[in-house]
């Protein structure tokens, strides 16, 4: 960044209101991840960045040089019976969002911030403060509601819509979410990326090899939430197939219990689908990226087959260690993925499409699967925090300068609500 360019911050504090973070016990995974990747990355070209989120106990504290604000809504009735009734939903909802701000405006009195990063879930953004304001998306209802994903109150959705359109800015990493909400809510969505951050800290093959390696025998791996819209039902029928033919071959799942199929949990129902071949299938709850990335970085292939998704992590990692990954076409991935160059797209929810690339995958030459692994660590290159963080620095700057052009928002320590 050139300190000498007119209106450009060398130095920016920036806020992130998010419903999960990497430090908390009931994170997802993929914004969590993402916003500790930016943060870090933020942090490494010299912005600030601290972290506001919906958690428990309440406490204030340094994660890896950033701050993070853990905050909790005690009401223990809403608790209680927020899934029977959608008011009590929609009150819950709502008091996470408004002491999301009132901490965050706390803050900000105190130490005022040049911009906040909202995310879209649960409308963080819609009750915002005058202090200049973008919004990411995670996702969009929409593109999930088909494959499973829930919405158990109607006043979520009204409240993420508000806070997207009352955004100064919108961005999403990926072309598949934003062009669903520019045609549905008529506001503009920039394109952003997701930094690539390799995660700090040894790894721990513990489990990779007291459980998966013992027998070295191959195995293909599926990693991420065991859910409808991660197409891990669609795997599991395809699987059937794959492993009946190839009976040298060991599977992987790891990741937790999202979906529901048949009134069983995902895990259950897929063991059950693939009851004959039990003793070459193994599932691990979500493993934390010490333990994981050795899984990843020793399995034959990963499969993706999602049926909805973003700008996907699962995707990233894996093909940051030069796997050979199978995702799905039309919903994220082709934006990571060129189709027999660097990986290889099935159509989604196509179980024989999906068998076609499980047998040429596993019947490539290991010089074939080493090319494409490089390429595909090639394109991971490109995501690097010292290429994405600057666009998004960029993004921030050029909302600063706008908004504060318009003369609608107080460079100060003003933060009355709106």
């Amino acid at each position: 960044m050139d300190a000498t360019e007119p209106n450009l911050k060398l130095s920016m504090r920036i806020a992130f209101v998010v419903t999960e973070y990497v430090t908390e016990k009931t994170f997802a995974g993929g914004l969590a991840n993402y916003t500790y990747r930016v943060a870090r990355g933020l942090r490494s070209l010299g912005h600030e960045a601290e972290i506001f989120v919906n958690g428990g106990p309440e406490k204030t504290f340094e994660h890896d040089g950033i701050l993070v604000h853990r905050i909790n809504v005690h009401n223990r009735l809403l608790y209680a019976f927020k899934l029977l009734h959608w008011q009590l939903r929609s009150m819950r909802i709502l008091n996470v969002v408004k002491y999301l701000q009132t901490k965050l405006n706390k803050r900000h009195s105190e130490r005022p911030f040049d911009l906040v990063h909202y995310t879209h879930l649960i409308g963080t953004g819609a009750i915002r403060s005058r202090i200049p304001t973008v919004v990411r998306l995670s996702s969009y209802r929409d593109l999930w509601i088909p494959f499973g994903f829930k919405f158990t109150c109607c006043f979520e959705r009204f409240l993420e819509d508000l806070a997207l359109k009352r955004a100064d800015a919108v961005f999403a990493p990926s072309e598949w979410v934003a062009d669903c909400v520019r045609s549905k809510l008529n506001v503009p969505v920039k394109v952003i990326e997701s930094p690539f951050v390799p995660p700090s800290g040894d790894e721990d093959p513990t489990i990779m090899e007291k459980y998966v390696s013992r027998d070295k025998k191959p195995y293909g791996l599926y990693f991420g939430s065991l859910a409808e819209w991660k197409g891990v039902f669609v795997l599991s029928k395809a699987l059937r197939n794959i492993l009946a033919k190839y009976d040298n071959l060991h599977f992987l799942f790891v990741g937790d219990d999202i979906s529901v199929r048949d009134g069983k949990a995902a895990s259950e129902y897929i063991m059950e689908e693939l009851k004959g071949f039990n003793d070459r299938v193994t599932r691990f709850n979500a493993l934390p990226h010490t333990q994981l990335f050795p899984i990843i970085r020793n399995a034959e292939f990963v499969v993706l087959p999602s049926l909805a998704d973003n700008f996907p992590n699962a995707c990233i990692e894996a093909m940051s260690l030069g796997k050979v990954v199978i995702g799905s076409r039309g919903c994220g991935f082709e934006q990571l993925i060129e189709d027999r160059a660097n990986g290889f797209l099935c159509e989604p929810g196509d179980t024989t499409s999906l068998i076609n690339l499980l047998n040429r995958t596993i019947t490539m030459s290991k010089n074939d699967k080493e090319q494409m692994g490089k390429r595909a660590m090639e394109r991971i290159n490109a995501l690097a925090p010292e290429k994405v963080v600057l666009q998004l620095v960029k993004f921030y700057e050029d909302v600063i300068n706008r908004v504060g052009k318009r003369g609608s928002i107080s460079q100060s320590s003003s933060h009355r609500t709106v």
